[in-house]
């Protein structure tokens, strides 16, 4: 069967466009065709078989790896800047991260201002918002654009960004809600404590993953103590269990000591009545 450059089925266009994608980034980076990939290189301007089409793809896609023709696709583009209006995301990103930028220097410099008491609350919010916010975008664009780089970047997991993104805004605002109450514990309670609010929201939203590793160890801290407390409400009813074990064997020996004394048969039954509702309690 033999594949030209027009007049196929869909998948065998697809199959040759892919082929083609692949072969110019080898060209344009200077990668070497192994083996008979020149060879069959040189017959994708004529007649070419699917056989031979076949395995010419998957000869380049072993020499283009870890990029894939999705991946070289996505980013096609003549120079960096070209890649970038080329991937939609990384536009984004990169406004997100400009305006939250501009918008936190506003609220630094707006702190200095005098401000109705209602307002006094939202300015102390907003900047933490502003700064997670700041940390998490450009955490995910410096992210994406390392990918769009090598030619790796891959669109089918655009929402991974997005969702690292906002991830990493709640991340960094509740931390630097911990460290301006004092809620932070454990070994890191001191640097929390002394990189301030703002920088922790910063630090928070580019690494979510340590908000993460510090929330793990404040619950774990509450277990622990909620752990101790059961133990001592344990102890204490052990303690008080012992108690009345020892309360009972003294009345059962007080009533065996009263019972062996010499006492009229006219009494007795009286008094062994007496006694058993005093071994009750």
């Amino acid at each position: 069967m033999t594949v030209k450059s027009s007049g196929t089925p869909s998948l065998l266009e697809e199959v040759r466009r892919q082929t083609e994608v692949m072969g110019r980034y080898a060209l344009e980076t200077g990668l070497e065709f192994p083996g008979e990939g020149e060879r069959l290189w040189g017959k994708m301007e004529g007649e070419i078989t699917l056989e031979e089409l076949t395995r010419l793809h998957r000869i380049l896609a072993q020499r283009v790896a870890p990029a894939t023709p999705l991946t070289l696709e996505a980013t096609r583009g003549g120079s960096l800047s070209g890649r970038i209006r080329e991937v939609a995301i990384l536009k984004r990103l990169s406004a997100i991260c400009l305006v939250a930028l501009g918008l936190f220097l506003l609220c630094l410099l707006l702190r200095s201002l005098l401000l109705p008491p209602w307002c006094r609350g939202v300015r102390e919010v907003v900047p933490l918002f502003l700064a997670a916010l700041l940390g998490s975008s450009f955490s995910a664009l410096f992210t994406a654009n390392r990918y769009v780089v090598a030619r790796t970047f891959d669109p089918r997991y655009e929402t991974t960004y997005w969702s690292r993104l906002w991830l990493g805004v709640v991340a960094g605002t509740l931390l630097a809600l911990f460290v301006k109450g004092g809620a932070a514990a454990g070994e890191d309670s001191a640097v929390l404590q002394g990189i301030g609010p703002l920088a922790a929201a910063l630090l928070g939203g580019y690494s979510a993953e340590a908000v993460d590793r510090v929330l793990r160890r404040l619950a774990e801290t509450l277990v622990v103590l909620v752990r101790g407390s059961e133990k001592e409400r344990l102890e204490s009813l052990y303690r008080e269990k012992e108690i009345r074990a020892e309360e009972t064997k003294r009345r059962e020996e007080l009533c065996d000591e009263i019972l062996s004394l010499p006492v009229p048969g006219e009494n007795r039954q009286g008094i062994e009545e007496i006694l058993e509702r005093y071994r009750k309690g």
